[in-house]
């Protein structure tokens, strides 16, 4: 009796000796697998456990605020733990928001996303803002993620919390001025009292100003805070009405922040 291995194999056999291949069942097409063990992986859905950041996409930048409150432009996370970055796109300009080894999420104009990742080793790991660039803030766009061991993204994050959110006047006016460089006031604004587009910061507060309608204001809180929701409506004489609104981009903590800063410089 001839068995059916022995039929198999010289069904084999009989291919190769017309030098051809048996033919093979054809297989269904996959999806591309996630870089699964990789030293940065996406996953495809968040644990219990995992560390939520929410990402706030809006002009020019990328920011990051943490369970504790605290606020950076740059991303760090703890090795082994999984990062559920919530994004929400505040600018006009969609894109993906993505790393290396393939990993991507697409986030359109004034939408949200949601991405998983983990850092299985400790290192930099180069990612990619969507948000549109400009030319004097070319690293707005290209940037590096940063993945620490569990103690020192500990240690991160509670002096990250406590800068982001000040008690004290140095305090405030520290992240005053960091909220003056990441939101680009740079751009038409000094603080040594040089001239540029818009007026400088130093030495105003306290003083005088002629709006360009006539209306004489004294710098103090109340002006600087109508200044940065309403500014088409407090320019000052002399000076072009080309600053835009921060209303709904300023927490009110970045208000004050900001107050702080021009208090310092009088």
């Amino acid at each position: 009796m001839i068995t059916r291995s022995f039929l198999a194999l010289s069904h084999t056999f009989a291919f190769a000796a017309c030098g051809r291949v048996p033919p093979q069942a054809a297989r269904p097409p996959e999806d591309p697998p996630l870089p699964v063990g990789s030293p940065l992986e996406q996953l495809a859905a968040a644990p219990a456990d995992a560390l939520v950041l929410d990402a706030r996409l809006d002009r020019w930048d990328c920011t990051f605020t943490d369970p504790g409150g605290g606020e950076s432009r740059e991303l760090k996370i703890p090795v082994g733990r999984a990062v559920h970055l919530r994004i929400k796109n505040d600018d006009n300009v969609d894109g993906d928001l993505s790393f290396e080894a393939g990993i991507s999420v697409h986030v359109a104009s004034h939408g949200i996303a949601d991405l998983v990742i983990r850092a299985n080793e400790a290192g930099d790991y180069p990612w990619r803002c969507p948000v549109e660039a400009r030319a004097e803030y070319p690293d707005h766009t290209n940037k590096t993620l940063v993945a620490l061991p569990p103690g020192q993204y500990a240690t991160h994050a509670k002096q990250l919390q406590a800068s982001t959110n000040p008690q004290t006047p140095a305090g405030k006016a520290a992240l005053g001025r960091r909220i003056f460089e990441n939101k680009g006031c740079v751009s038409c604004h000094t603080l040594d009292g040089s001239a540029r587009i818009g007026m400088t910061l130093a030495g105003i507060w306290g003083r005088p100003v002629t709006l360009q309608d006539g209306t004489i204001r004294t710098v103090d809180a109340t002006f600087v805070r109508d200044s940065l929701i309403d500014p088409v409506n407090h320019v000052r004489k002399g000076f072009p009405a080309s600053m835009p609104s921060y209303q709904g981009q300023l927490r009110e903590k970045e208000i004050d922040a900001f107050i702080a800063l021009i208090e310092s410089l009088k």
